[in-house]
């Protein structure tokens, strides 16, 4: 059943669980699905940081079962309130979604999901975000010495309780999927707002950028933060932009708050984008006339997930620092760099965007130059300078990697949007004047009134609260008995066994019956996770380990490689026929099982 209850988990901690948090007296269906996700997500986290400290292990049937409750209680008590659906019409959602599947079909973000590997494979996924999201599975937690926040992989930790399995990595690559449809469907919101610009550009950004992204998928928290900020800044373009009531700037400003909040503990430059909302919104209140209940609301979804993440981290046992590796990410920045920081960041920039697209976004953020009274533009200049911030401290600290820039795109798409917006009006009249023209022959009047006319669609919401819980609950129970139990695990554990280094792994695995029942000794961390190898791997960063756990267990194996991997001591003693085998990307070489005597030349 381990596909059932984890897809229930996403369900649940993607969705189901918003729905315990009272839902505003009137909501658009688009608002209301961005906000419940939005509302699930952080109180999530709130579900991952209570199992730590508390011990708990899984508890989403106990969750299930109180969502099922309150939902069917508000049913039957009538206690619910009305959704609608509003749209510009029918027509202008299918061409969205349609291009937007296309697109995503096509893209390099699906090509890497579906043919490449289902699980969490990389490098950095696997040594930091996914081997914390092991340890919290335990409800224990040992941070580097550096604040790299944990939001997703409290959320994986969730989903491998609910699996009662850790090694089992698919279903939390799954996961990560909300985050793309959540732009998606507010890409339909700003066509339902009438901002043809800001749709369009974020279309672009999404489909040009991101889904061209083939790491988009892959569990790296670059990619999840980068979407994390675009979210959270579209909810707040959106509640600057609302005039139609005091109900929709709150569902807006909630929904920015609740994922900057998250997006605060996704990775750092959460942290900023968080800063960024939180200013921009008391701006908003400020002319909205907001009451401090209001603030005090905002402010609390938006800070309590960073608050409650610090407090964990300054407390364990290690006692780290948030800075502590700042020097080394320099350092290998300065390295990368060859001393010209300023000209190496940008070229990374523009890789991320292409030149066009980077001209175009710049462009439309000094717009915001041109009416700075207009709190639209104030929002967007805000997020100009955020991205200038961000583009100094990536410039000096992080442009090792270009990944580590990824977020600069969000910030730049928004604050784009922002300028953009003074030309969304003389825009809305050129495509009103089109759609006259267009729509005059009596033919279309039919189409014209089912189609393209604004219309709405009103109904409770606790229905759409029991279809959401009957749709999950069916979907997870097909997938189970469609895939099996057995396929499932073996798909799993297959998938495994390319993690990381596939060249390495590979070289272990064409030497297994050699190796015999004894440890394999290694610096090379992901033999843990290797299938068929779990409970074999013995770590050793130095030789003296070595000798001491072949000392304990003679007839071990030792994989060595180059640099951090190398064994120097060890190699001086071994012969040409102790290697069983070599290989040639990462210089790893795997010996026979060897004993003290075979160390003897090395130790003298």
């Amino acid at each position: 059943m381990t596909l059932m209850k984890g897809g229930l988990a996403i369900g649940l901690f993607c969705f189901l669980i918003g729905l315990i948090w009272p839902t505003p007296n009137k909501s658009d269906f688009s608002s209301q699905i961005v906000l419940t996700v939005a509302k699930s997500l952080w109180l999530s986290w709130l579900v991952v940081v209570i199992s730590y400290l508390l011990n708990i292990g899984d508890i989403s049937l106990a969750l299930m079962a109180v969502v099922v409750c309150t939902v069917v209680w508000r049913y039957k008590n009538r206690k619910d309130n009305i959704m609608t659906f509003a749209c510009p019409g029918i027509l202008t959602v299918l061409i969205v979604t349609g291009a937007s599947a296309l697109l995503i079909v096509d893209s390099q973000a699906a090509k890497s999901f579906l043919e490449g590997n289902l699980v969490l494979s990389g490098w950095d996924i696997n040594m930091s975000w996914n081997r914390w999201a092991m340890q919290l599975y335990e409800n224990q937690y040992s941070p580097y010495n550096a604040a790299y926040p944990v939001f997703i992989p409290g959320i994986w930790s969730l989903i491998y309780k609910a699996q009662s399995d850790p090694l089992t990595w698919v279903l939390p690559k799954v996961f990560l999927l909300i985050f793309p449809i959540i732009v998606l469907i507010q890409n339909i919101q700003l066509a339902g707002n009438r901002k043809p610009l800001a749709a369009i550009i974020i279309f672009l950004v999404f489909s040009q950028i991101f889904l061209n992204n083939k790491l988009l998928l892959s569990g790296l928290m670059d990619s999840i933060v980068m979407m994390l900020i675009l979210i959270s800044g579209i909810a707040l373009y959106l509640t600057a932009i609302s005039k139609d009531s005091d109900l929709d700037t709150n569902i807006y400003a909630f929904s920015a708050a609740l994922f900057a909040g998250i997006g605060a503990i996704t990775k750092q430059p959460g942290m900023l984008a968080a800063v960024i909302v939180g200013i921009s919104l008391l701006i908003i209140g400020i002319k909205k006339k907001k009451n401090y209940k209001w603030y005090g609301l905002i402010y609390v979804l938006l800070f309590l997930p960073l608050s409650t993440f610090m407090a964990i981290y300054l407390t364990t046992p290690e006692t780290p620092t948030p800075l502590g590796n700042i020097s080394h990410l320099a350092f290998l920045t300065s390295n990368a760099s060859g001393g010209s920081f300023y000209e190496h960041a940008w070229k990374h920039i523009v890789t991320m965007f292409g030149r066009f697209p980077l001209l175009v976004i710049l462009t439309g953020a000094l717009l915001n130059f041109v009416s700075p009274k207009r709190t639209v533009s104030q929002i967007g200049l805000l997020y100009l300078s955020g991205s200038t911030i961000a583009f100094f401290a990536y410039s000096n600290c992080c442009a090792y990697d270009e990944r580590n820039g990824w977020f600069m795109i969000s910030l730049l798409g928004i604050s784009c949007i922002c300028g953009v917006s003074i030309l969304e009006h003389g825009l809305k009249q050129e495509i009103s004047a089109i759609r006259k023209k267009i729509t005059a022959p009596i033919f279309w009047k039919r189409i014209k009134s089912n189609l393209l006319l604004r219309r709405e669609l009103a109904f409770r919401y606790s229905h759409f609260e029991l279809a959401a819980i009957g749709v999950i609950v069916v979907v997870a129970v097909i997938a189970q008995i469609s895939v099996g139990e057995s396929q499932f695990l073996k798909f799993a554990k297959e998938g495994r066994r390319s993690i990381v280094w596939p060249s390495v792994n590979h070289l272990i695995y064409s030497h297994l019956n050699k190796l015999g029942n004894q440890f394999i000794i290694t610096n090379y961390p992901f033999v843990a996770y290797l299938p068929d190898l779990e409970g074999r791997y013995r770590s050793c960063s130095e030789f003296q380990c070595v000798s001491s756990l072949i000392a304990q267990h003679p007839g071990s194996v030792v994989l060595l490689g180059r640099d951090s991997f190398d064994y120097p001591e060890l190699r001086k003693s071994l012969k040409p026929d102790d290697i069983l085998g070599t290989e040639e990307k990462h210089g790893f070489s795997i010996t026979r099982g060897l004993s003290t005597k075979d160390l003897q030349t090395s130790e003298k």
